[in-house]
């Protein structure tokens, strides 16, 4: 009897051990921001991975991807449902593809790991450290390019520890992926320290903790006394259902709440005026009378206004861009940025090619009952106060375009989204720390406004100004101060991964060398 409760165990713990890990990194992302659990949540998978060949690591990284993927993806299914109908079989596609997708990077990293760890003798002790932190960064680097259409599976381990004021500066020299650099290194030397019963190897862990802390302290007290130009902002945030807003019925309702934000904004003397992502649902006419009717209202504050709507490309009226246009006083619409990249499966397709095209589904469609497009290139808006670096819904959630326009010459961001469609999920929280992220990254103030998700003024070492998630139309008041100084991180972008691949390439190089020898011999 003793000896089948033995056999069960060993046969089953990896297995369990592979879905705590999940569980443990889901609970620690943006949302649920138990932040410590990502510390400690890679060392159960650590030891299912003991001793295991690349196939038996490829399915236990699969269990703890899954188990993620579940606790981190469940409001998928209800929130498609919402939106496409409840005869739609498109929320449990969505779903699993989400699922799976996610669920396979584990079980690569895992397959990797076994793979690459097998050689470590072959190189010395303190590269060892971090191979397990090299392949994952690796992989979270290769994601978040290989499809930027997908950003709401970025879900990266960094991201879990936003609310650490002091290791969230360290994204402005690595990007997050440092961040899940220290963290893995951190999960790893706990592990071998375990492993091995020598304490030397979490001491060396704790060292390095605090490293980082305390230069991550001296970046953000010297990142704070940094001061350009003020710019004092009114965000105006609407607060409307994504339903109504699309709806042609609600148009004089949704006119009405804009100019009382507006005649909100004029108490508060702004010089700039920023409205959310596609705030005015139909297409951008020269004489909009919503427009002209907010604009005389903040006349006297001679306040500029930055407005999301859609504006029909020259070509084919039928086709519109998303776009953000600055309104200058005096009426005229003096700047434009199109949104460059655009969300696979809801604005765009997963591929633009065979099969793929038709992998689009009928939401914004059946607001606009016209083809979203994407704008050729990405630009930077004029204002008198600076040059704004604009964000258009999932480009907060992609790194490259928050530091080509800090490249460009930015003074500040500015990120405009309509979050209703993902109001009351995690998702919502996620995408306002990953905005959080980039402008730390790159060392910009940044001004958010999010239709029914969280509006907020951030400072360029991450401070929280301003925060506000509500569901009736608020007025906010804050400031922002231009910044010209460029992070390392915005000068030289994702160059740690980039090592990081070129390491884990080596390190297999090695292997491959040391059996062709064997065989030789």
């Amino acid at each position: 009897m003793n000896k089948e409760k033995k056999i069960y165990k060993l046969k089953y713990s990896p297995h369990l051990a592979a879905i705590l890990s999940g569980l443990m990194i889901a609970f620690s992302m943006p949302g649920y921001n138990l932040n410590l659990l990502a510390w400690f949540g890679l060392i159960p998978l650590l030891f299912a991975l003991k001793n295991k060949t690349p196939k038996q690591a490829l399915k236990l990284g699969l269990i703890t991807g899954l188990s993620a993927a579940v606790i981190i993806f469940h409001y998928i299914f209800p929130i498609s449902i919402h939106f496409i109908g409840k005869n739609s079989l498109w929320g449990v596609f969505g779903l699993l593809f989400i699922i799976f997708y996610y669920a396979l990077w584990f079980g690569l990293i895992s397959y990797f790991y076994t793979k690459v760890i097998s050689n470590k003798k072959k190189i010395p002790f303190f590269l060892n450290l971090i191979i397990f932190p090299s392949i994952w960064i690796s992989f979270e680097w290769i994601h978040s390019i290989l499809l930027k259409g997908v950003h709401w599976t970025f879900f990266f381990l960094g991201y879990s520890q936003w609310e650490n004021p002091y290791l969230l500066q360290l994204s402005s020299i690595f990007g997050v992926f440092g961040i899940s650099f220290i963290i893995v290194l951190f999960n790893y030397l706990i592990f071998i320290s375990i492993e091995k019963k020598n304490i030397k190897f979490a001491s060396l862990g704790i060292i390095i903790f605090i490293i980082v802390n305390l230069t991550g302290y001296f970046i953000k007290i010297h990142r704070e006394s940094e001061k350009g130009r003020q710019i004092k902002v009114s965000i105006l945030q609407e607060n409307i259902d994504a339903l109504t807003r699309w709806d042609k019925a609600t148009g004089d309702s949704l006119a009405n709440v804009f100019l009382s934000l507006c005649q909100q904004a004029s108490t508060q003397d702004p010089d700039l005026i920023v409205w959310s992502e596609t705030a005015i649902p139909w297409t951008f006419r020269v004489d909009d009378h919503l427009i002209k009717k907010a604009l005389e209202i903040t006349n006297p504050t001679n306040a500029g206004h930055i407005i999301g709507i859609v504006s029909e490309t020259e070509q084919n009226p039928e086709n519109v861009y998303n776009s953000a246009f600055y309104f200058h006083p005096d009426g005229r619409a003096t700047e434009r940025y199109d949104k460059t990249l655009l969300i696979s499966f809801l604005e765009a397709p997963l591929f633009d090619w065979s099969f793929f095209k038709l992998l689009k589904l009928p939401i914004y469609r059946a607001g606009l009952n016209k083809n979203l497009v994407p704008g050729e290139r990405q630009r930077l808006m004029k204002t008198p106060y600076g040059k704004a670096g604009i964000l258009i819904c999932n480009e907060s959630a992609l790194i490259s375009p928050a530091r080509t326009a800090t490249k460009d010459g930015a003074d500040f961001l500015i990120t405009m989204s309509n979050d209703s469609w993902l109001e009351n999920t995690i998702y919502s929280e996620c995408h306002f720390v990953i905005s959080l992220f980039r402008a730390v990254e790159n060392g910009r103030d940044m001004i958010i406004n999010s239709n029914r998700g969280f509006s907020a003024s951030i400072s360029s070492s991450g401070r929280i100004n301003k925060r506000i998630n509500s569901q009736k139309p608020q007025c906010i008041s804050t400031e922002i101060y231009t910044k010209k100084v460029k992070t390392i991180y915005s000068r030289f972008g994702d160059w740690l991964p980039i090592w990081c691949v070129i390491f884990i390439l080596y390190v297999s190089l090695i292997k491959k060398k040391n059996i062709n020898e064997k065989i030789n011999h």
